[in-house]
């Protein structure tokens, strides 16, 4: 098992960066940071490649997604709360997690319901991207922890174009 840890001061705010990597699973643990995000998604690259993952875009723009909405949404920007995000390889799969401190969102009307169709709209497009990425998409019971399950290229998947998602009712597998 390899650890990093960072702890600081980063303009004035404490800032925070833990990981752990074995041969299997990525767990990191951040402040709730922007600039941090692109650590997490360096840190998910290097960990696909490192497993034989060579198309890695399209696993990088769906956690990207799920980390800003939790840094934005879930937590509101503020830096003295944590996002905890992990990847692991499950059989034919790449599982992903994404959870944050803050309350939740009604998930399931988001994910099923009608997106808006603004495309100049600041936010809004981030479930879209992750279910055009993903095999699937669903959050735990209070909407803040994003799991999304992603292809893994030894199943045949190429990743172009994205998988099709199935947004699931329920939360877990």
């Amino acid at each position: 098992m390899e650890e990093r840890v960072f702890q600081g001061r980063r303009g004035g705010e404490e800032a925070m960066f833990q990981r752990k990597r074995t041969s299997g699973k990525l767990e990191i643990r951040f402040s709730s940071l922007l600039d941090r995000i692109d650590a997490v998604c360096r840190e998910a690259k290097v960990f696909l490649e490192r497993a034989g993952e060579r198309r890695t875009f399209p696993a990088e723009l769906a956690l990207r997604e799920g980390l800003l909405n939790a840094v934005l949404h879930g937590n509101k920007g503020d830096s003295g709360k944590t996002v905890r995000f992990s990847l692991e390889r499950r059989g034919r799969w790449w599982m992903a997690q994404v959870q944050d401190e803050g309350e939740g969102f009604p998930w399931r009307e988001r994910l099923t319901g009608k997106f808006r169709k603004d495309t100049l709209s600041e936010s809004g497009r981030g479930l879209l991207i992750m279910k055009s990425y993903s095999r699937a998409v669903w959050y735990n019971k209070k909407g803040n922890r994003l799991n999304l399950l992603l292809d893994a290229e030894d199943r045949g998947s190429s990743w172009e174009g994205g998988a099709p998602c199935r947004a699931r009712g329920r939360e877990g597998p």
